[in-house]
């Protein structure tokens, strides 16, 4: 048998009056909480290409002013900077969402066919290749392509260009 002090049945009485004068929530309060709860958490906004290198950082790191333009953006984001005094100084970046591994089968084909045209790159994402002047840099499921033209020697560039995407995406 339970014997109970006159003060903890005093405490337990006044308990169970101050949850009897709790009314349960009302039906639009559970129903709002239901409807907040099964909505999705709006996604990050995703930066742009000119968002992710500025026109002042690639102007720092192509070693001459360039200008910023927007490419499409169907899937993808791109940005071209063009050498404001109309010279050979040039860059692309093109970020297109979910196609890493299929630019990366793309170039080992091309590979394939013509030994030597996609040359592999260390250091610079989850594997990267060179095509010609475009470097294909694979980063989880996305593919980012980054073509510099008009300066001496362009891996330095390139190699700054990731790193500022690599940080931003």
């Amino acid at each position: 048998m339970i014997t109970l002090h006159p003060s903890h049945l005093l405490l337990l009485s006044a308990s169970c009056l101050f949850l009897a004068g709790c009314s349960p929530p009302s039906t639009n309060a559970v129903a709002e909480s239901a409807k907040a709860a099964a909505q999705p958490a709006p996604e990050p906004k995703q930066l742009t290409a000119c968002e992710m290198v500025t026109a002042a950082e690639m102007t720092a790191l192509l070693g001459g002013a360039v200008t910023a333009q927007d490419g499409p953006t169907n899937g993808q984001t791109s940005c071209n900077y063009r050498d404001v005094s109309g010279g050979a100084r040039n860059a692309d970046l093109k970020i297109e969402w979910g196609s890493g591994e299929g630019g990366m089968m793309g170039a080992g084909l091309a590979n394939s066919q013509e030994p030597g045209l996609a040359d592999p790159l260390s250091g610079l994402g989850d594997l990267a290749v060179s095509m010609g002047p475009a470097i294909m840099i694979k980063r989880g499921e996305d593919l980012v392509t980054i073509l510099v033209s008009g300066v001496d020697d362009r891996m330095p560039a390139v190699r700054g260009i990731y790193a500022l995407v690599d940080k931003r995406m």
